[in-house]
């Protein structure tokens, strides 16, 4: 990823190291959420991104989404600070929970999404066998996204 999209964040997400550092301001009443500045198509894709957590504990989800949705929208995948895979607004127990100065990996490919934690991708995913991905049948185009 080159960078988040100043144009297409929350108020309350703060941009910094030219665009490349997102955080939450302190003042923020919910969940704030910042797209990338490119998108892929689900069905061609074979892109890889990486998200460094400096966050300490559950309040943040990273991923992939559609222009215009939020953290509880279907089209909204991600990997939560709790180590949920999370979509459509809910999560299910799928790894275990970052830890401060992780890298979280996410791969999407031909419909899918992989996720990764250091470099091993999470329960038991394969993407160049492409099997147990996290998510499956994704059609359009989606952005690097992250909810704090």
């Amino acid at each position: 990823m080159s960078s988040w999209n100043p144009s297409d964040k929350s108020a309350f997400i703060v941009l910094t190291e030219s665009n490349r550092l997102a955080t939450v301001d302190t003042g923020n009443p919910g969940w704030a959420v910042v797209r990338g500045d490119f998108s892929k198509s689900a069905a061609s894709a074979n892109h890889y991104l990486e998200i460094e957590v400096d966050l300490i504990g559950s309040g943040w989800m990273a991923g992939i989404g559609k222009a215009g949705v939020n953290y509880v929208s279907a089209d909204f995948y991600a990997l939560a600070g709790t180590g949920v895979k999370w979509n459509s607004g809910s999560g299910t127990a799928y790894g275990s929970a970052p830890a401060q100065d992780d890298i979280i990996g996410v791969l999407l490919k031909n419909g899918s999404v992989y996720f990764s934690l250091n470099g091993t991708w999470i329960a038991g995913a394969d993407p160049v066998a492409e099997t147990g991905a996290a998510f499956t049948g994704l059609t359009g185009d989606f952005f690097p996204m992250v909810a704090m």
